[in-house]
């Protein structure tokens, strides 16, 4: 069936930021460095948010994103060392964070400099938001990590480590920098072609920071405070945070394409992965029955399943179920497919959520309908809206949990595992939630991962290193 990808973005950006140093250098530069070799050009302010921007990419949709989607069971690891991460076998040397140091959280450093020096708002004010965007998903991910010494190589150059809580209230407070000054929205520059999300658009950019902001108030179970700043974030599809990729091979290339056809291609399918199983309306179970327990007469989830993977769950000789899913290279993860970061989808279940937990189940189905119809548009596929018969006892959306508004509630968490797709975000939820939606671990574990490990490269080099908990270690804010 037809459906509308996601919109892609022809904008033109480059993604490695030392080959634009590299270029943008004239022959005086050159000559510079020749008589001085401790004297190199420094970049430009423009150069240094396009590359804090360019370095968002990576850390929220490479190694740390695959890794989340597999132990959320929308991927499976399936050979060498992937294999072992499926089943939980990993250590602190494969974990890294320096995505969100380097290219994200140091970028912007820098670019926050030549920012205030030249009263240049919008730059100041995008490079906030980024910034915090990296310590919120490094509190989430990795619970204690460097902040306030972070990055502040001469006075800090073994940074201590802050804790979980300490870090999601710095986080807050960078994003509401970051909304300050985009308000105040003073200087002037080429922002247009620089911002290759938004064109320049400081309102953008403030949806994406107020969205953030609930993201994070989700973590730690602030709903009052979640539900006030998605009022203020993104509501429409049009003014999402979707990162856009030209498909060339390590320069703009979707990373899913590049990893699963150019770099590790068997490394990671999606046989027997819980999402596709819950959206697949034509594969059954040994029983006869349809596998699709996210297909029902309001809802036909064939595109929204077609976009994301390939195959489908059938019989084998054994009357067992051969669920041989694999990620649609062709679909979401194409060569030159978009990827979301930040999105109108997520900020509507962040408020379905929100409202639920306040008590107001009216509100919550609202906001559910309206990402139903978000997907109507999207997948052209019937997402019909509920209504709140529909959650009772044999009900069409009845899950068995034993009240209509608890049914509704894991309908909002099983709509958002579903609709964030391949991001970092669904592990969070999950974790969040205690697993909610029941997925069951891997092999002979008990419960599934509960954090990433403090990455081993920093245990080595920085003496003030703490040592994250075990892998089942509940972080502070989900214990």
């Amino acid at each position: 069936m037809a459906f509308k990808k996601y919109k892609m973005r022809k904008l033109v950006f480059t993604a490695i930021t030392f080959a634009l140093v590299l270029g943008s250098c004239s022959n005086e530069q050159l000559e510079q460095i020749n008589t001085s070799p401790n004297a190199a050009p420094d970049a430009s302010l423009e150069l240094l948010v396009n590359g804090a921007l360019v370095g968002t990419i990576q850390p929220m949709s490479g190694e740390n994103a695959r890794l989340a989607g597999m132990w959320a069971q929308q991927f499976t690891g399936e050979d060498r060392q992937y294999s072992g991460f499926q089943s939980y076998t990993i250590t602190q040397a494969d974990f890294s964070w320096s995505g969100y140091y380097y290219s994200m959280s140091q970028q912007s450093e820098l670019a926050i400099e030549k920012a205030v020096a030249a009263g240049n708002d919008f730059y100041l004010g995008i490079t906030h938001v980024v910034k915090g965007m990296a310590f919120g998903t490094v509190a989430a991910l990795f619970e204690e990590a460097p902040f306030t010494q972070a990055n502040d190589f001469e006075n800090f150059p073994n940074p201590t480590f802050d804790d979980q809580l300490t870090i999601y209230t710095g986080v807050q407070n960078l994003l509401d920098d970051a909304i300050e000054v985009l308000e105040r929205n003073q200087g002037t520059g080429d922002f247009a072609s620089k911002d290759f999300f938004f064109s320049g658009d400081p309102a953008s950019w403030i949806r994406v920071a107020h969205t953030l902001k609930a993201r994070y108030y989700l973590h730690t179970r602030d709903y009052t405070s979640a539900l006030a700043e998605t009022e203020f974030g993104i509501m429409l599809p049009e003014n999402d945070m979707i990162a856009p990729h030209a498909g060339n091979y390590n320069l703009d290339m979707n990373l899913y394409f590049s990893f699963g056809i150019f770099d590790r291609p068997g490394y990671m399918t999606a046989t027997n992965a819980y999402l596709p199983t819950i959206l697949d309306s034509v594969g059954q179970t040994a029983d006869g029955v349809q596998t699709g327990l996210k297909n029902n007469a309001k809802t036909d989830e064939s595109a929204r399943f077609a976009f994301y993977y390939t195959g489908y769950g059938d019989q084998n000789k054994d009357g067992k179920v051969d669920r041989a899913y694999d990620l649609n290279y062709g679909g979401a993860y194409g060569r030159a497919a978009s990827f979301p970061m930040v999105t109108a989808v997520e900020n509507l279940l962040i408020m379905a959520e929100c409202y639920w937990q306040g008590g107001d189940d009216d509100k919550a189905l609202e906001k559910l309908n309206e990402v139903r119809a978000i997907h109507a548009t999207t997948f052209g596929t019937t997402y019909d809206a509920y209504v709140d018969t529909d959650f009772d006892a044999g009900g069409i959306a009845d899950y068995g949990r034993g009240t209509r508004s608890d049914n509704l509630y894991f309908e909002i968490i099983l709509e958002k595992y579903a609709s964030l797709t391949g991001q970092i975000e669904v592990f969070n939820d999950l974790r969040r939630t205690d697993n909610l939606i029941g997925l069951t671990p891997i092999g002979t574990a008990t419960d599934i991962p509960q954090r990433y490990l403090t990455p081993q490269d920093e245990v080595d080099g920085n003496p003030n290193a703490i040592l994250s908990g075990t892998l089942f270690e509940k972080t502070t804010v989900n214990q």
